[in-house]
């Protein structure tokens, strides 16, 4: 049996954790067989380690508001863009920030609450998918009301009522009509899901992000919405930029834009008469 000859108090703390520890592994080795639909890994070190990330329980409390089933499990993806977000702060990157598709408001509370002083537009019906979009939807058999469990009065409690926060409330690209001309963007979230919005979106808001600026495409990796994919696909054939993915649960991709915002490369009006 060994003993702890010099009466030291934090010694068998210290034992028992190294069992605890051990313990641990073993059962994570067990957790994370392939072929389950979970695994568990370690949380970033700039979170554990450093103390850096001293926003965490809040925003992680904010993060699985009402998507509790889903969020839980999609850490990686709130890391992501806690990480992305200050970058674009410290390098000072001009612009606004935007997400076309908000559903309850969860990634734009997080967004929100990283950088409080920038511009924010929300794109969403808040009421599920637009009929337009979803009749045209060729390639998954989509309804009118999915993700029809939300409602703007909800969403506005949640994030609050910042004057920075401005909702277009309706099928994009028509809400176009209140946003200044003269908009540009340092970060752009495309959570649309179909087809037919999210090319409406990469024709807006790509040329309009500035130089360094991210445009962030949920669900373009999960192979369960192929619209998203194609149309990042056709639009990107013929840019510069190349998508980075993120293996967060639903197969986010990214791009840092290269070139700096051109907003006379595509019309609002044009682009909301062809769709």
């Amino acid at each position: 049996m060994e003993m702890n000859p010099s009466g030291d108090s934090s010694w068998l703390a210290r034992k028992l954790a190294k069992k605890f520890n051990k313990f641990v592994l073993r059962r994570l080795a067990r957790w994370n067989r392939p072929g389950r639909p979970f695994y568990v890994q370690y949380r970033p070190d700039f979170e554990t380690g450093s103390g850096r990330f001293t926003e965490a329980p809040a925003l992680i409390k904010d993060w699985v508001h009402g998507m509790e089933e889903n969020n839980w499990g999609d850490l990686a993806r709130l890391y992501f863009l806690y990480e992305n977000v200050q970058r674009l702060e410290r390098e000072q990157i001009p612009g606004d920030f935007a997400e076309l598709g908000v559903y309850k408001g969860c990634s734009a509370k997080v967004l929100h609450q990283l950088a409080p002083s920038r511009r924010f537009w929300l794109f969403d019906t808040f009421a599920g998918f637009a009929d337009a979009d979803a009749e045209r939807e060729s390639l998954r058999q989509v309804k009118r009301q999915d993700f029809g469990d939300t409602s703007l009065p909800a969403v506005r409690a949640f994030l609050g009522d910042s004057a920075l926060l401005n909702y277009a409330v309706g099928r994009f690209p028509e809400t176009l009509a209140g946003v200044p001309v003269d908009t540009n963007y340092a970060l752009v979230h495309l959570d649309c899901d179909l087809e037919e919005p999210m090319r409406a979106g990469l024709e807006y808001f790509y040329p309009r992000i500035s130089a360094g600026g991210l445009l962030i495409v949920h669900d373009y990796g999960s192979g369960l919405w192929p619209g998203v994919t194609f149309a990042v696909d056709q639009f990107l054939r013929d840019k510069p930029e190349r998508l980075v993915s993120i293996l967060d649960k639903s197969g986010t991709a990214v791009i840092v834009k290269q070139g700096a915002a051109q907003n006379h490369q595509s019309n609002p009006q044009a682009i909301a008469q062809a769709q």
